[in-house]
């Protein structure tokens, strides 16, 4: 009886030592993929508040931050050939651009966007608006206030883009989303939903 029950004891302890084993293999190669895969590259600083949201353009490496401190930063990634100290492999961000003052928001800017076709921003805010900054021709790097647009009655949480119909979606706390498009010179609401309705 005591031999039967050593042996079964050894065996269990066998089964659950191999299992023990592929377990921290397995966690060895996901530790070391996630190591290979992601590093920290960069840590960008200019903000005096929480940032909310960051919009990276994939044509231009142009990355758009905004924060509770209501601005937007625009940074673009540095040439390597001009930077000899930047430990980032493409080159590390600066910052080109703080959008703050009587031209940007008000309140806590919550998301920005980038449209990969057009290179416009996108922002919204707690300042019930969505702005549209675009680069005007002459004035280089810079995003200038092109269109402010209302409809929603409180906050202005999130946006959407479609880089194919030029629709912009936001949502806001007034428990509605709203479409936007550009018709003419001026951006218009095309139409709303209610949410639960």
């Amino acid at each position: 009886g005591i031999e039967v029950e050593r042996k079964k004891q050894r065996e269990k302890d066998t089964v659950e030592n191999d299992m023990q084993s592929r377990l921290s293999e397995s966690e060895k190669r996901k530790t070391e993929s996630e190591e290979d895969t992601y590093v920290n590259e960069q840590v960008l600083r200019g903000h005096t508040a929480t940032v909310l949201s960051v919009a990276l353009c994939q044509h231009t490496s142009t990355l758009v931050s905004c924060s509770d401190d209501h601005t937007l930063r625009v940074w673009k990634r540095e040439d390597n050939n001009n930077n000899n100290n930047s430990q980032s492999h493409g080159g590390g961000y600066t910052t080109v651009q703080v959008v703050r003052g009587m031209y940007c928001h008000t309140e806590k800017v919550y998301e920005v966007a980038i449209c990969p076709v057009t290179g416009w921003l996108y922002s919204v805010s707690a300042d019930e608006t969505l702005k549209v900054w675009t680069k005007e021709s002459g004035h280089g790097q810079e995003y200038e206030l092109t269109y402010t647009m209302r409809g929603h009655d409180t906050e202005v949480s999130c946006l959407s883009l479609c880089s194919n119909t030029g629709e912009v979606v936001t949502g806001s706390f007034d428990n509605t989303a709203r479409i936007w498009q550009r018709k003419g010179d001026e951006g218009s609401m095309l139409r709303q939903a209610r949410c639960g309705q």
